[in-house]
């Protein structure tokens, strides 16, 4: 009985101390798998698999580099196919390690999902405001306004205001712009197909 207290307590103490270093390790390298996922433009399904790949790597590695201060003897630690597993003598703690090592790996992945978010996001952003400065400069073109009329931040801002009355309405898909002439005038319309929206922007 006092044996098993004691192992069980090395046992959570290497167990803490493996958990501590992965996620040291996700701090780390999370910019490197940020750039790695940005510079490949892979799909979200991919995306997910490079994530989990890697932590997995980052467990096994931690704990190949545990392995050797832990005894042998009082646990088994199996690793096969990347998978890491852990456990213990004793079918008690059987479940708490598995929570423990499922647990690790949800936080891990919630540390870098949280960048990923905001990396898509930001693009996202940055994709608005590309396509907002793009149609303001083709509508000042095509519609032969000048400076007094109308000008280019005007447009921009006014793009942007279209843009978030349509995520606000709750629509996620990408709205078309076009250029129609009716009755006379030229006119830059906002289209989405997915909630049936065709308005007026200029």
């Amino acid at each position: 009985m006092v044996n098993s207290v004691k192992h069980t307590r090395i046992f959570n103490t290497t167990l803490q101390r493996l958990r501590q270093c992965c996620l040291e390790r996700i701090k780390e390298e999370r910019n490197q798998l940020l750039w790695k996922i940005r510079s490949s433009g892979q799909q979200s399904q991919e995306t997910e698999d490079i994530v989990e790949s890697t932590l997995r790597e980052i467990v096994s590695d931690e704990l190949q580099k545990m392995q050797p201060s832990l005894v042998v003897n009082q646990r088994n630690i199996v690793s096969r196919n990347n998978d890491v597993i852990w456990e213990f003598d004793g079918l008690h703690l059987e479940n708490s390690t598995e929570t423990a090592s499922e647990e690790l790996m949800l936080e891990m992945q919630r540390l870098l999902y949280e960048d990923l978010r905001e990396e898509l996001i930001r693009r996202e952003l940055e994709f608005f405001e590309k396509e907002d400065e793009y149609l303001a400069q083709a509508v000042l073109e095509n519609m032969n306004l000048n400076d007094n009329q109308l000008n280019l931040n005007f447009l921009k801002s006014r793009l942007g205001e279209v843009h978030m009355d349509h995520l606000n309405r709750g629509c996620k898909a990408t709205p078309s712009f076009c250029m129609q002439a009716m009755f006379n005038l030229n006119a830059l319309f906002i289209q989405c197909e997915v909630c049936d929206t065709f308005e007026i922007v200029i």
